[in-house]
């Protein structure tokens, strides 16, 4: 009788210490996700949100400082670098473009995005939004608004209201979700934990950790013009393409970001990054038409400018029809700066100085 009650007591200390491990650990990583690695809640963000911040840093008086969102299109297309050579020259002052370009992204996202950077205290001396017609589509659910693009443990407190206004009913309430990703973090934050330890036993944050340059830039190394890649890029882009009708909350979402570039001062432009020769062939006319209108409207009543660069590539600059290979990427820069972005920064200057 005294061995089984040794070895009850055994059981139950042990039992106690593993749930106060459990507890210390829990709060542990709580306490550091608030006030020491906040990266860790959003880890590719963060990543990119430290390069930008070192490079406004040690930015010289005087640089004009260019900041992009958007999705994979403008996170693979958007060589910063050359841009800010090209625009250097042609300026004749330094320029800083960084690629704030995030996988998945679409209108709800680049909303987040900038409204962080401003609380950041980051103010671009131009901002670029890209415009990707398929998130603009009202016909289907927004695929960056599911809980695996925008999870509730990646999101800040006051960022859940906006999601869960334009998500609608798609998603149940946020604020659980969000209160029981702290309560056990180490579940929730699984992914992020060992993407910031070893990236390379997870393909998703591999990608997104590895291969960025200083101007957020993600040269990919996929084989350029591949058919089977355009072939599954349509699969996948095709439910947001048939029967197209601009609604649902991509824009106004994209609205909602071009007024809060003008409240809060900051010119804007609008980009439409570049599509293959296939890929615009996805698009209806209908499309076309109904992008192009809410577009000029946006203009006409936010004095927003547009870069309209859907037809400035050909095939062989993508390796899907949907995304710039390096090489494509290097070559529509040169072009984005001078042609694009040059004149916009001429009037910008001119405002500033």
């Amino acid at each position: 009788m005294p061995q089984k009650r040794r070895l009850r007591a055994r059981a139950r200390s042990a039992l106690a210490w593993g749930l106060a491990t459990f507890v210390v650990l829990q709060l542990g990583l709580a306490a550091c996700l608030l006030w020491v690695v906040p990266s860790l809640r959003d880890l590719g963000y963060h990543i990119k949100l430290t390069r930008l911040r070192q490079r406004f840093e040690h930015a010289d008086n005087g640089t004009v400082r260019v900041v992009m969102v958007g999705s994979s299109r403008t996170a693979f297309g958007l060589a910063g670098q050359t841009v800010e050579k090209e625009l250097t020259g042609e300026l004749g002052r330094p320029v800083l473009v960084y690629n704030f370009g995030q996988y998945g992204s679409g209108p709800v996202t680049n909303l987040l995005t900038l409204r962080r950077l401003l609380g950041e205290g980051l103010r671009p001396d131009l901002v670029l939004i890209e415009v990707m017609p398929p998130f603009l589509a009202g016909q289907v659910t927004p695929s960056e608004l599911t809980e695996k693009q925008l999870a509730a443990h990646t999101l800040f407190e006051d960022e859940l209201e906006v999601v869960e206004r334009y998500a609608g009913g798609m998603r149940p309430p946020l604020g659980p979700q969000w209160r029981a990703a702290w309560l056990v973090p180490w579940y929730h934050h699984r992914f992020t934990l060992v993407g910031a330890v070893s990236p390379c036993l997870l393909h998703h944050t591999d990608q997104t950790i590895r291969g960025i340059d200083d101007s957020g830039w993600v040269p990919t190394s996929h084989p350029r013009h591949a058919p089977a890649a355009i072939a599954m890029t349509k699969e996948r882009l095709a439910p947001f393409l048939t029967n197209f009708r601009l609604g649902g909350p991509g824009p106004a979402a994209l609205e909602e970001t071009v007024r809060l570039c003008r409240r809060e001062g900051l010119p804007a432009a609008l980009v439409l990054m570049p599509e293959g020769p296939a890929c615009r062939s996805w698009h209806s006319a209908a499309c076309r038409s109904q992008v192009d209108r809410f577009l000029s409207r946006l203009r006409r009543k936010y004095g927003v400018a547009l870069i309209d660069a859907r037809t400035w590539m050909e095939e062989v600059d993508f390796f899907d029809s949907h995304h710039l290979h390096a090489t494509g990427a290097r070559r529509f820069s040169e072009s984005f700066g001078r042609e694009g972005l040059a004149p916009l920064l001429g009037s910008v200057l001119a405002r500033r100085d």
